[in-house]
């Protein structure tokens, strides 16, 4: 993992942290708050962990500079949380005995699902960057996020492709090691695809951890005949199955789920990616003054322009400074404090944490156009 340079000494103004974080003066409690973020660090998904892990650290080094919460620092404490769902709650039980009084993470929806089953009963709030299935919508329980539930971009990426494209008969593939995410992306999709008079050609599952090559797949998309191509995997995997797709001589309009929408993705498959199309509440170009702020910081401070994952960790860490401060960097409370904050200004954009830990934000259609990633309306 590269170095990132030294922090430019300036903050984000305009999301008024000079003043949500100015220092309380007085005689009380001075120790670091504790923080933990857990998400994959290593291996195909670690696109998703190393960005929302550095989105995470730009807000808190913010956060600190103006003076933290109360007076107090907030101390990032990291884990990798691994390829199995023993893995995440293993990642969680030692930042647990480090005395986190929250966890950012996890950064994929297999991971959040085994963390909050095991968090059930404790007062420990999880707070997702990412993670989007419907699974966990609408339930009182330690799990919070930014970022919307998947159904909605399935379905209006799926009016998209009927509506734009006229496309009328789709093959699905998707990757059963985040399940959680992926099927139910991926029936959303099938779903809305019915809705408008479409066809199924065929649905075929991997297991990423264990897909050696793409011949399988090939040989369904042959025997099937779609017009269109639809992919709830990672990046890598939906990278390395476009350049099979090229090099088979299949070529068909792709659409994919937003979880492969990181850089992985196009500088792991070029020119064979150009089209794709995707929905997500993210635009990579926005010009909203809070998100040209965070991502010529982000840049300077790490080197990497900024994926999704990176901007939603950001505002995870915002969400939960803001109710820091209103439960004055204690535990207790903590998960009532984010379901009564209000409407918070974000990078991305606006948004608020319901009473179930849930927010709603529009879907926007991307695609990529010279190998960029792009507003396709």
């Amino acid at each position: 993992m590269r170095h990132a340079p030294p922090l430019p000494i300036r903050v984000l103004g305009a999301l008024g942290i000079v003043l949500l974080y100015s220092v309380l003066a007085g005689c009380g409690n001075t120790d670091p708050i504790r923080v933990g973020f857990s998400g994959p660090l290593e291996g195909k998904y670690s696109d998703l962990g190393i960005h929302g892990r550095y989105g995470v650290q730009l807000c808190v080094e913010h956060i600190n500079a103006a003076g933290g919460i109360g007076g107090r620092q907030i101390d990032l404490i990291v884990r990798h949380d691994g390829e199995t769902e023993a893995d995440a709650v293993a990642a969680n039980a030692e930042l647990m005995q480090e005395n986190v009084v929250a966890i950012i993470g996890h950064m994929t929806s297999q991971q959040s699902m085994a963390a909050t089953a095991a968090l059930k009963g404790t007062d420990l709030p999880l707070v997702s960057p990412t993670t989007s299935t419907h699974l966990l919508s609408g339930i009182r329980d330690n799990f919070f996020r930014v970022i919307s539930q998947s159904d909605d971009w399935a379905i209006s990426l799926a009016d998209y492709a009927v509506q734009q494209h006229n496309v009328r008969r789709v093959f699905i593939v998707y990757d059963t090691d985040n399940r959680a995410y992926t099927e139910t992306f991926s029936n959303a999709y099938a779903e809305r695809f019915r809705s408008h008079g479409g066809e199924i050609a065929a649905t075929v599952t991997i297991v990423s951890s264990r897909m050696a090559e793409w011949d399988n797949v090939l040989h369904a998309i042959r025997a099937s005949g779609p017009d269109s191509l639809f992919m709830a995997l990672s990046a890598r995997d939906t990278a390395s199955l476009a350049q099979s797709l090229y090099q088979a001589g299949i070529h068909l309009p792709l659409y994919s789920s937003p979880w492969a929408y990181t850089s992985d993705l196009v500088s792991g498959a070029g020119r064979h990616i150009e089209g794709l199309t995707a929905s997500i509440s993210y635009d990579p170009n926005s010009q909203r003054p809070e998100y040209v702020r965070f991502r010529e910081q982000y840049k300077q401070r790490f080197g990497w322009e900024p994926n999704f994952a990176a901007a939603y960790g950001y505002e995870a860490m915002q969400a939960l400074a803001a109710a820091l401060q209103k439960t004055g960097g204690k535990r207790q409370g903590l998960m009532e404090a984010l379901t009564s904050l209000g409407r918070q200004n974000g990078i991305i954009s606006e948004f608020e944490i319901d009473p179930y830990g849930d927010v709603q934000r529009p879907p926007l259609i991307l695609t990529i156009r010279n190998g960029s990633m792009t507003s396709a309306q």
